[in-house]
């Protein structure tokens, strides 16, 4: 289909969400992205996600607080990138986890998660993944991540990255590498404010 010609995709979102705690310890929210792809043409949809989550807090000679959650993701209409190629289907996914979160003191905390997703489209790809990770904080304003995900069919990657926290602006970077038969390595920046 490529006609030999190395491919060069590049997709872009803007997602938005809202969120509303129910009860004490327990919350919901919705979202929505705008989702903007090129492969071979360009290609634009639109998708939905949901999820609910319970968090609270205790002490074990520290501070600590955890959430544990739910979700289903990129629910939507496929993308049509012309009458030459086929529509393709987002890959929609559901999935559960949870956070543990040590507050050392003030200024440092360190967070432990642990997750795993099951893709269910497209059909020909499903897909579960299981992901375990920690992140560092100093001062609510500095962060230091390092992952991995294992995933099904040679797509496990570990991933290492920064972050950096102003009062409502986020700035992240991260790297991906593929591990085994993957050999796709991804670097990601995220922008994003919270309100």
């Amino acid at each position: 289909m490529d006609g030999g010609k190395d491919l060069k995709p590049a997709d872009w979102s803007v997602d938005i969400a809202y969120s509303l705690r129910l009860f004490d310890h327990f919350s919901a929210s919705v979202g929505a992205s705008f989702i903007r792809s090129k492969v071979f043409k360009e290609a634009s949809t639109v998708a939905f996600n949901v999820a609910a989550d319970y968090r609270n807090n205790f002490n074990m000679g520290i501070d600590a607080d955890y959430v544990i959650g739910i979700n289903a993701a990129n629910m939507g209409p496929d993308l049509d990138y012309g009458k030459k190629y086929k529509k393709t289907k987002l890959p929609a996914n559901f999935g559960g986890g949870g956070e543990l979160g040590l507050n050392f003191s003030e200024k440092n905390k360190l967070n432990i998660s642990l997750a795993g997703q099951y893709y269910y489209l497209p059909e020909k790809a499903k897909l579960f993944t299981g992901n375990v990770g920690a992140e560092y904080t100093y001062a609510k304003m500095i962060s230091l991540r390092a992952g991995y995900s294992y995933a099904q069919h040679d797509y496990s990657h570990f991933a290492f990255g920064a972050g950096f926290s102003y009062r409502i602006f986020r700035l992240g970077l991260t790297h991906q590498r593929g591990l085994g038969g993957n050999d796709v390595n991804v670097t990601l920046l995220s922008l994003g404010a919270n309100f």
